[in-house]
């Protein structure tokens, strides 16, 4: 099988995630999580974290109100207990969760949920 979804990196998946989802017009956006330390003006060091671990990739909300969390993956890439955790706490509050390791992924996602 020589698919080209085998060679898709993570970032591949989520661009071309979010465009699918734009062209659905379903309000989605990119999720970052991480932290960073820098100096302020007067030389204290901050250190500033964003997001929650765990937190899926991508962040949407579904025409009927209801959340949508897609977690891309390659084709190989494994969820970490938090991503899982994250996942089933959306699924847990009426939301759709996602692993996507293809566009294809995210329209079996909605149409399973209806959309």
């Amino acid at each position: 099988m020589n698919s080209p979804f085998l060679k898709q990196t993570e970032n591949e998946v989520v661009k071309a995630s979010l465009e699918y989802l734009r062209a659905r017009n379903i309000l989605a956006i990119r999720m970052n999580v991480g932290a960073v330390r820098f100096a302020d003006k007067n030389g204290r060091r901050n250190f500033v974290r964003f997001g929650t671990p765990g937190m899926s990739d991508i962040l949407g909300i579904l025409p009927d109100g209801r959340a949508l969390a897609v977690e891309c993956k390659t084709i190989n890439g494994k969820l970490s207990d938090f991503q899982s955790e994250f996942l089933d706490a959306i699924r847990r509050n009426n939301g759709i969760a996602i692993v996507a390791r293809s566009v294809d992924d995210v329209e079996l996602g909605l149409k399973e949920a209806g959309f």
